[in-house]
């Protein structure tokens, strides 16, 4: 459906049929935006713009905390297949002192680069959007507006 993703940079809009999954790929694109680089991610923040009210933080606090989990997973394996990597190689000459991995970002890091904004009504979304560029130039970590 997706084929490839969603692109940075790009608007992308998901429509639909009440209960079909759009506020939670919303949730989903938001909590990835905060992968970091050396995970395959951007490292970046988003903006999540709410104009129907159907914002569950409980729901986001699960979603975040599956990628911490995973993102947890990923470094284990990484740091197992180094020390396996260490084991089978008989180089005297190599230095042992390995090098430090880069941190998995914890919960309130991966919460705390989301930015909700509730607009209302038609007069708050536009002020929003006339708005929003200025603000996206001036924070540049902010990759996926919502």
């Amino acid at each position: 459906m997706l084929g490839g993703g969603v692109p940075l940079g790009k608007l992308t809009e998901f429509c639909g049929v009440p209960g079909i999954g759009k506020t939670q790929m919303g949730f989903q694109l938001a909590v990835n935006v905060s992968i970091p680089n050396h995970f395959g991610g951007v490292e970046g923040e988003c903006i999540y713009i709410d104009t129907e009210g159907s914002f569950m933080v409980e729901r986001l606090v699960e979603i975040a905390s599956k990628l911490h989990e995973h993102l947890l997973g990923l470094q284990a394996e990484r740091e197992d297949t180094e020390d396996k990597n260490d084991n089978d190689n008989d180089d005297d000459t190599k230095d042992n002192t390995k090098e430090s991995q880069p941190s998995v970002p914890s919960l309130l890091d991966i919460l705390s680069h989301i930015h909700y904004i509730r607009a209302h009504d038609y007069v708050e979304q536009m002020a929003l959007i006339n708005t929003l560029l200025l603000y996206l130039k001036d924070n540049p970590k902010h990759r996926l507006p919502f």
